[in-house]
């Protein structure tokens, strides 16, 4: 078993400030260390950026357990959600241009791909 001290000089090499912060204080100190939505604050639609999350689910994609990723836009002003794209592998170019479309085309259908 480690000492304590080695334990420490461990973790302050292993983890990153916003990790620390994290595991100390929760989601919101962590974010403090993030360039996640650390923008100036400016009009609507003016900057978006993209984030993505692999799901804490298991799907069947063409008979494989897998853990699906979901991408999403967010506006920097107003931090709403835009888009959103749900891929089973990991994020690419792809699955951020699928968020784009879902951000931008409007009306019935756009969402789900039907006609």
């Amino acid at each position: 078993m480690p000492s304590l001290t080695t334990l420490h000089r461990a973790i302050r090499r292993d983890l990153t400030p916003g990790e620390r912060a994290g595991l100390a204080s929760g989601e919101r100190e962590a974010r403090k260390h993030d360039v996640f939505l650390a923008r100036p604050r400016g009009w609507r639609n003016k900057v978006w950026e993209t984030d993505h999350v692999q799901a804490p689910v298991l799907v069947d994609v063409d008979g494989k357990a897998r853990r699906p990723w979901i991408t999403w836009l967010t506006d920097c002003a107003t931090n709403a959600i835009t888009g959103v794209a749900v891929t089973p592998v990991h994020p690419s170019r792809e699955s951020e241009l699928a968020a784009l479309r879902s951000a931008v085309l409007r009306g019935r259908g756009y969402r789900d791909g039907s006609p």
